[in-house]
C-alpha cells in the first residue's frame, strides 16, 4: 500500500515537473520568478490523510484539454460543449490522455494521471484537481487514515 501511494505521489510530482513549471525564460516572460515554485503538504483531517500538491506554473487550459481529448476521440464534438471548464480539466484523469507533444522519460506515454486516479481510488480515496491559467496546479488527494495502517503478525 505504502508503495503504491508513492507511485502516486511521484507521478503528480512528475507531472508537475513536466507539463505545469514553465522553462526559466518563459517564466521570466509571464513576470514569475525564473524558478518555478513545488510543494506538497500532508495533514490529518479526522480519520483522512490530506495530501496537495501544488505547483506555481502555467495552470491547465480547459479549451487546450477539450482540444486534445477531441483529437484523441476521447469526447465527441457534441461533448466539448458540454464539459464546462472543471469537466474539461478533469478529463486528464482519462486513459490514454496526454497533451505532450513528445513522449519523454517523464510524460507522453499515455500513462498517468488515470492511473494515479485508480490507485487512490483502489486505497478508498479521492482526487481533486484545481488550476488558474498562469497560476499553476494543485491536485489534493485524500485517503482514509485506514489505508496507513501496517500490522504484523509474529509466530
Amino acid at each position: 500500500m505504502l508503495e503504491k501511494l508513492g507511485g502516486v505521489l511521484t507521478q503528480l510530482i512528475r507531472n508537475a515537473i513536466d507539463h505545469g513549471i514553465e522553462p526559466p525564460a518563459e517564466r521570466l516572460d509571464a513576470r514569475k520568478e525564473e524558478r518555478g515554485r513545488l510543494s506538497l503538504a500532508a495533514t490529518v483531517a479526522g480519520d483522512r490523510l490530506q495530501v496537495q500538491i501544488e505547483d506555481d506554473g502555467r495552470g491547465i487550459d480547459p479549451d487546450r484539454i477539450r482540444e486534445v481529448a477531441l483529437g484523441r476521440r476521447l469526447i465527441s464534438e457534441s461533448d466539448t460543449a458540454m464539459h464546462d471548464d472543471k469537466a474539461a480539466i478533469d478529463l486528464v484523469f482519462e486513459p490514454g490522455f496526454t497533451t505532450a507533444a513528445r513522449v519523454t522519460e517523464i510524460s507522453g506515454r499515455g500513462v498517468g494521471l488515470d492511473i494515479v486516479r485508480t490507485s487512490i481510488h483502489e486505497l478508498g480515496g479521492e482526487v481533486g484537481i484545481r488550476s488558474g491559467a498562469g497560476r499553476g496546479t494543485s491536485f489534493m488527494v485524500s485517503l482514509p487514515i485506514s489505508c496507513l495502517r501496517v500490522s504484523r503478525s509474529i509466530s
